[in-house]
């Protein structure tokens, strides 16, 4: 089996960090996380992560700040965006500037879990999955 991936969980809610934290880490990855956007750059600088998984509504950066600060390295990681916010237009934005996929709150664990295996299963550098 190839070394588990590691998954940067940016988000503010407590409970949903908990939560995906826990099915993230029964199927086997690593996680770290961040409650806040400087905790989330923070993170990302400190430590080698696969794939970001990215709330738009964070406190002090917001997500679609953090996002064009990820895709500014090389390789760019995979992030996929967590919202409450159903909005065609923000998932728009955000595939523009590189996020492979858009999940909405609430989510069940099984549609992260798919949403990381698609991401992971992209070549490197790939921006963006095929639409669905």
């Amino acid at each position: 089996m190839m070394s588990k991936a590691t998954i940067l969980v940016c988000e503010d809610e407590a409970n949903v960090r908990k939560g995906l934290g826990f099915t993230l880490e029964e199927a086997g990855y690593a996680v770290m996380f961040a409650a806040d956007g400087d905790e989330a750059l923070k993170q990302f600088k400190a430590n080698s992560v696969d794939v970001v998984l990215l709330d738009l509504k964070l406190p002090k950066v917001g997500g679609l700040a953090i996002l064009n600060t990820l895709m500014a390295n090389q390789p760019a990681p995979k992030v996929i965006i967590l919202t409450a916010y159903q909005s065609f237009e923000l998932a728009e934005r955000a595939a523009k500037a590189g996020a492979i996929d858009y999940i909405t709150k609430p989510f069940e664990g099984e549609t992260v879990l798919k949403a990381v295996e698609k991401a992971l299963s992209l070549p490197a550098g790939k921006r963006r999955a095929a639409a669905s």
